[in-house]
């Protein structure tokens, strides 16, 4: 897979596609760019949750009475 980049726009092709687009005036760019503009806006945002404290011995185990 290749980044390719045309204006602002950002796409990830196959090798093949990469070396057509390339003709075509496309130009490689980092796959952190993509990352950054494309990725992040198509995930969806999940809303911070309050993590529940744990109860009990944090290993997971119950406490033996001698």
């Amino acid at each position: 897979m290749k980044t390719m980049k045309l204006g602002d726009q950002i796409k990830r092709v196959s090798e093949k596609d990469a070396d057509r687009m390339r003709k075509e005036g496309w130009n490689y760019c980092p796959k952190s760019e993509w990352k950054e503009k494309v990725r992040a806006f198509q995930k969806p945002k999940e809303e911070p949750t309050e993590k529940k404290k744990g109860k009990g011995n944090p290993k997971g185990k119950a406490k033996k009475n001698k």
